[in-house]
């Protein structure tokens, strides 16, 4: 039932997301009128999925605990028993929920503020999130690991997401706020294809693109719930498994020189900050650049979804046995790398729509308000999420006191966590006490979107390496 009502949610975003597009390049008011009753069809079914989900984990958790307990559960240990595994404990549930969170703070601020121009950041952002999930390979409801079963991951967790969510529709109204102010593109430029390089190397792959300019996928088969599922080896004389990983062929060059010409852009923009000297509108060597390295990774990213559609993959050879619940025929698929894949595709959905903006922006049928607006809300909605990434890491910290004896351990989640609170810190530090509005603080707050994916992400990613919070990665 939940499946289905996610599944059934994603293709109404997708049709909410199209709409609000429609909206920027349009100046029929029917577009952005049918964008947010979509959008509010959209969340009623992903609502009614996250709250089938939860039925569902708490009728399995009190079976479980039945029969571990030999008798049937009664008054408030069936109530915390049947309430204790919310839709959020694993890698699938949490990305339903912050999608779920993101799309719902930003209707409610849409519905306050009119401004229906952010929707396509917001949604966009919630169907990418909504659509990772659909990916993963085991969305099964199963019991919750001892160290979750605890009435602290009703609060911590929900905390979290609460943040995370409003963290995001900041994100949005702060480019907002660039746009209408008309930042010059050499500030922009900078910002993005400095972030843009990093982003497209790691998920590239860093030692098999500098090694042998060659993008890595993970084959994958058909597991016993008949899902696409990436495929595993055991090493020799270990217990833990191993993703089998295979290049692509054609992809791992276009990928270098993506990222070779998105550094170099950086340096040309930062070059023309530094000399407080814009951008001759579209003509200029950084914005060639820039649109050189955006066509780069264009091609690579085809030839990548060529290879999906069309490609067979060359297993390595191994030391090892593979996965024995997976059947052949083994091919690339979009659940073996799903996280670096996205990675790609949303860097090159941004450059493209910085590009379209820095040549075409002044067509764009934008109805914002005035930039003192974009900011204060920017603002409300960061001292909104604040509090509550900060109550969460409190309240993981006391947890993690009672489940592991110490309140903070340098886990790469905890640290991640503690950077992203530093950012937002900074972000509220600077306005107060140095007046840092309109400009700097958007900045800030769009960087904070960067660092609040990858606080989210990078621990299944693996770039954080190894911690306790990857217990819910599948």
């Amino acid at each position: 039932m939940s499946r289905t009502l996610f599944t059934l949610s994603f293709y109404t975003y997708v049709v909410a997301f199209t709409d609000y597009v429609l909206g920027l390049v349009s100046s029929r008011r029917i577009w952005r009128r049918i964008g947010p009753i979509v959008l509010g069809l959209g969340l009623l079914m992903q609502g009614g999925a996250l709250l089938s989900r939860w039925v569902q984990a708490g009728r399995t958790e009190v079976t479980a605990m039945e029969a571990a307990l030999g008798r049937p559960l009664h008054g408030l240990d069936w109530l915390m028993t049947a309430v204790g595994h919310p839709p959020y404990t694993n890698f699938y549930e949490s990305l339903t929920f912050l999608s779920f969170m993101v799309l719902f703070i930003y209707f409610w601020a849409e519905r306050r503020w009119k401004l229906p121009a952010i929707g396509t950041v917001a949604v966009g952002i919630g169907l990418l999130l909504l659509g990772r999930a659909l990916l993963v390979p085991n969305p099964e409801v199963t019991p919750l690991v001892p160290a979750l079963k605890s009435y602290w991951i009703l609060i911590h967790v929900w905390n979290l997401f609460i943040a995370y969510a409003a963290f995001l529709v900041a994100a949005g109204f702060g480019m907002a706020y660039l746009f209408r102010v008309e930042t010059p593109s050499p500030e922009i430029g900078v910002f993005l294809t400095t972030l843009a390089a990093p982003v497209v190397l790691l998920a590239g792959g860093v030692r098999s693109l500098l090694s042998r300019a060659a993008f890595q996928m993970c084959p994958t088969g058909v597991n016993a719930g008949g899902r696409i599922a990436p495929l595993h080896f055991l090493p020799p004389g270990t217990d833990k498994a191993q993703r089998v990983f295979s290049d692509v062929p054609g992809v791992g060059p276009f990928l270098l020189a993506a990222v070779v010409l998105y550094a170099a852009a950086a340096v040309l923009y930062f070059r023309a900050v530094r000399r407080h000297a814009p951008e001759p509108g579209p003509h200029g060597p950084a914005f060639w650049t820039a649109a050189a390295a955006t066509v780069a990774l264009a091609l690579g990213v085809a030839v990548l979804f060529g290879q999906i559609a069309l490609g067979a993959p060359v297993l390595p050879s191994l030391s090892g046995s593979l996965e024995r619940d997976l059947t052949g025929p083994w091919r690339f698929a979009l659940a073996g790398n799903p996280d670096a894949i996205g990675l790609l595709v949303l860097t090159l959905a941004g450059s493209a729509v910085f590009l379209a903006i820095t040549s075409f922006g002044a067509r764009l049928k934008l109805d914002l308000p005035a930039p003192e607006k974009l900011d204060d809300i920017t603002y409300r909605l960061i001292t909104v999420g604040f509090p509550f990434l900060f109550v969460g890491i409190v309240m993981g910290a006391i947890w993690a006191h009672f489940s592991w004896g110490r309140y903070w351990g340098w886990d790469p989640k905890e640290t991640w966590s503690l950077i992203t609170l530093f950012v937002y810190a900074v972000y509220l530090h600077t306005r107060v006490t140095l007046g840092w509005t309109g400009k700097p603080g958007a900045f800030i707050a769009v960087a904070g979107f960067a660092v609040v994916i990858f606080c989210y992400l990078g621990v299944n990613l693996g770039l954080t390496g190894e911690g306790l919070h990857t217990y819910g990665a599948g």
